[in-house]
């Protein structure tokens, strides 16, 4: 028996199994990012859609003049009131949904400060969008690259925006569209970095619109 050579084929064979390991960990590593990375717009998506079909559905709920219950609305900001119950009592909750998008040079990814985009902020297109109650804002939203209000009539004529206090009366219906994409991109195959951050077609994403017709305001 040729000991050296035993250890020798051994080492090689050690060596050959290590590389698979390693590969098999990566590629379980690729598939797991993957697998998060195309689950986060469906999981925002779930959670958007719950709080609009609550909050929009009950605008003017409970007011004595739920048409008047909308106080704002524009294509990037809706607010409006409702109570919690017909019976209740004391004043109503005011709600107010609104998107926000951070102040990014798109040529050169800069923020106004000078301070880099890249690191912060991987979807440069990203918005963010506040659900606030009563004047207490919480951020419900990641990866929001569109979303927008338009109002329609009694007949479903679209009433254009801004909406003054008059023609807010004329509100009948709300229809909210939106885009949710990923925060970051899918690596294409062998990629272990994610360097074309701003290759939009690269970020896995949902394209929801959806009408409400609210009953107080019919």
């Amino acid at each position: 028996m040729n000991t050296g050579l035993d250890l020798a084929l051994a080492s090689i064979i050690g060596g050959v199994l290590l590389l698979l390991l390693v590969n098999m960990n990566s590629r379980v590593a690729d598939e797991t990012n993957r697998a998060y990375t195309e689950g986060m717009p469906v999981v925002v998506t779930r959670q958007i859609k719950m709080l609009l079909d609550y909050d929009l559905l009950k605008i003017g709920y409970g007011l004595i003049r739920p048409r008047m219950a909308i106080t704002q609305a524009d294509t990037n900001i809706l607010a409006f009131n409702y109570k919690p119950t017909k019976a209740a009592t004391g004043d109503s909750i005011r709600v107010q949904w609104q998107i926000m998008y951070p102040v990014v040079n798109k040529v050169t990814k800069l923020f106004p400060n000078g301070r880099s985009a890249k690191d912060s902020l991987p979807n440069i297109n990203e918005g963010f969008v506040y659900r606030s109650v009563n004047g207490q804002s919480q951020l419900v939203s990641y990866g929001m690259t569109r979303f927008f209000f338009n109002y329609f009539d009694a007949d479903g004529v679209q009433i254009g925006t801004p909406i003054d206090s008059t023609n807010r009366l004329r509100i009948k219906m709300i229809r909210v569209t939106y885009r949710i994409e990923s925060r970051y991109r899918i690596p294409k195959p062998g990629e272990r970095t994610t360097p074309a951050w701003t290759d939009t077609t690269a970020f896995p994403s949902i394209n929801v619109q959806k009408m409400y017709r609210p009953r107080n305001l019919l």
